[in-house]
């Protein structure tokens, strides 16, 4: 019984990259990608500073950070799809919103736009989010 089940998980594998080997067209129109990024008055300091040989560095810091700012963007070969400001910080809900509001509506994999490209941010990995992907198609 183990081997039947081994056998059915490398055919739906090796079918999977089949298609992805004799599908994709090569042109890079199918990726879009998603990422976040922030700022805050914090982010411009420095920490390490240059002054002439046995001379203390003139090292001057804000001490507030601010108010913090989070864009993130879904961006294609093409240019920006679409982008979204949050005052302060992004959570998996903020970003579930932007995917399901913002983003247009994926196609189905050799289409344009059907690859969505994103990094490792755990607020990227929540199943609800997985699920409205995969319905999509």
């Amino acid at each position: 019984m183990p081997c039947i089940k081994l056998a059915l998980k490398i055919a739906k594998c090796n079918n999977f990259l089949y298609t992805i080997q004799h599908s994709f067209s090569g042109t890079s129109c199918e990726f879009v990608t998603i990422d976040e990024s922030s700022k805050n008055e914090h982010n411009i300091s420095r920490r390490y500073g240059h002054a002439p040989i046995r001379m203390p560095v003139d090292f001057e810091d804000v001490f507030i950070r601010g108010i913090c700012y989070t864009l993130v963007a879904a961006m294609s070969m093409d240019g920006y799809i679409s982008q979204r400001v949050v005052e302060g910080s992004l959570d998996s809900y903020d970003f579930f919103d932007f995917i399901v509001e913002d983003v247009p509506e994926m196609g189905v994999f050799p289409d344009e736009c059907s690859v969505l490209v994103m990094d490792k941010c755990c607020i990227h990995h929540t199943n609800t989010l997985q699920e409205t992907l995969n319905a999509q198609g």
